[in-house]
């Protein structure tokens, strides 16, 4: 049993939680605070945008009723960001199995975070405001969202601390207070960032039963309505005109942005 965890600041990142703790056990291996955290495994990676078993593991070790596990799930991991395209019964499925200790592979995630080039993420503003309010910054799991490169609070570029890699946080637990942090806060962004950064915020701030429906696509109707839809179209199904919807999309958000995103 632990006898002290710390409390999750709003939208902080499971991972910086665990950092936290780390600091303020004391240890000086990464290794020691991981022992005692997860029963003795070691082998569990430490910084996953996805929720593991270190959620279910520190959980067991405290106080009932003290953290929810679905409210760690739900509002410190992007748990609703990768699952919200998905059924509301699967995403209850799949939060049963994460309570068992159970496995989830999610195979969009490596596909469109682009993990092997993936750095962790942080606002000029924002660490600002929360040494102000709590004494320290800590890392912000919508940071973390793909794609979103504007903070949806400040409107200012989101940082990426190209030095660390997920690799090396899956083993340390690396806090944001004990990085040198950059603070550009004009740094300029196309106006689309920014639009861009809202709806990701929004949309993984939407209430977990919010989700797909059944037999309508309302992207697809949509872009219908916008003059994308094939004319000369027997299919029953809504057919778009790709290669038109992809120019536009180059002229949009530039070609190397498309390139990376949809192939």
């Amino acid at each position: 049993m632990l006898s002290y965890f710390p409390t999750p600041y709003p939208n902080e990142w499971w991972y910086s939680v665990l950092c936290r703790y780390h600091v303020r056990s004391g240890y000086q291996k990464h290794q020691t605070t991981m022992k005692e955290l997860f029963g003795g495994d070691i082998s569990i990676s430490l910084a996953g945008v996805f929720p593991n078993n270190t959620i279910r593991k520190t959980l067991a070790q405290l106080p009932m009723n003290l953290l929810s596990f679905d409210d760690v799930v739900c509002r410190h991991t992007l748990f609703p960001f990768y699952m919200r395209f998905y059924p509301v019964r699967e995403k209850h499925h799949v939060l049963g199995r994460l309570r068992r200790g159970e496995n989830v592979v999610v195979t969009g995630i490596r596909k469109y975070a682009d993990v092997p080039n993936w750095h962790p993420r942080y606002c000029p503003q924002c660490v600002e405001n929360d040494r102000q309010q709590y004494g320290e910054p800590y890392w912000h799991i919508d940071h973390q969202i793909p794609l979103m490169t504007v903070c949806p609070i400040h409107s200012c570029r989101i940082i990426s601390f190209t030095s660390l890699s997920l690799r090396e946080m899956g083993h340390s637990f690396i806090p944001l207070t004990k990085l040198a942090l950059q603070n550009e806060k004009t740094v300029e962004f196309a106006p689309w960032e920014e639009k861009l950064s809202q709806i990701l915020c929004d949309y993984f701030n939407l209430p977990l039963s919010i989700g797909m429906t059944d037999g309508y696509n309302n992207i697809a109707i949509t872009l219908a309505n916008m003059g994308y839809e094939s004319i000369q179209n027997s299919s029953p199904h809504t057919v778009l005109q790709t290669k038109k919807l992809y120019r536009d999309l180059q002229s949009y958000f530039g070609n190397e942005t498309v390139e990376r995103i949809i192939g």
